[in-house]
């Protein structure tokens, strides 16, 4: 186990995100590089920003709409499953995902 995370300049300068968007990158970067392919829900990852609901959904928010975290929705058996990506390169061919997904109740919007 690392006792670092290594995060690339571009989320730092220049993706244009506030500090609680960075502070919340640097720790979903954490999680994925820790665990690789790990099963985790959103309110983990809420609980591990130590952020209230608010602060976390507007931090998850400009995460996602600039691109950095994606999302896709998946139906299996019943069952809506999400996965999300986290972008680590700000180079669209070399860009690297990590998936994480998690299984949620029929018809339960997660954000």
């Amino acid at each position: 186990m690392n006792d670092y995370t290594k995060i690339q300049n571009f989320v730092l300068f220049k993706a244009g995100l506030s500090s609680k968007a960075i502070v919340l990158y640097m720790k979903l970067l954490y999680l994925f590089n820790l665990e690789k392919n790990a099963k985790i829900d959103r309110m983990h990852f809420k609980y591990l920003s130590g952020y209230g609901e608010t602060a976390f959904k507007k931090a998850w928010k400009e995460l996602k709409t600039k691109g950095l975290v994606t999302q896709t929705k998946k139906r299996d058996c019943g069952k809506l499953t999400y996965e999300y990506y986290l972008k680590t390169s700000p180079h669209e061919e070399a860009e690297i995902i990590t998936p994480l997904s998690y299984t949620t109740k029929k018809n339960k919007t997660v954000n």
